[in-house]
C-alpha cells in the first residue's frame, strides 16, 4: 500500500487503487469573525487521497484488509494502467 501525493509516488506498472474521499476543516480567519464579509469564513474543503496497491495476491490481500477497516468510509476502487505521454513539436516555416 502506498499513499500517492506526488508524481514520483505513483506506480509505473498497472495496479489497483483506492480513491478515498474526505474533507478538511479550514477555520475562518479573524477578519471574518470581527467583520463579516471580509476575510474567509470557516469551511470544509474536499480532499481525495490516492492509495495504490500492487496487483499481486499480496497486494489484493492488503486491499481486502484496508476495505475491512474502512467499510463506512466514502471510497472507490479502480484498476489503473499508467500511460506514457509523448509530445512532438513541429515548426513549419513555410
Amino acid at each position: 500500500m502506498k499513499y500517492c501525493s506526488q508524481k514520483s509516488d505513483f506506480p509505473a506498472a498497472p495496479h489497483i487503487a483506492v480513491l478515498h474521499f474526505g474533507s478538511v476543516y479550514v477555520p475562518g480567519d479573524e477578519r471574518s469573525r470581527q467583520c463579516p464579509g471580509h476575510g474567509y469564513p470557516e469551511h470544509y474543503e474536499s480532499v481525495v487521497t490516492y492509495i495504490a496497491f500492487n496487483d499481486t495476491p499480496e497486494g489484493k490481500e492488503e486491499l481486502r484488509k484496508w476495505v475491512e477497516q474502512h467499510q463506512k468510509d466514502d471510497y472507490r476502487i479502480i484498476e489503473a494502467t499508467p500511460k506514457n505521454v509523448k509530445t512532438k513539436l513541429v515548426v513549419d516555416l513555410t
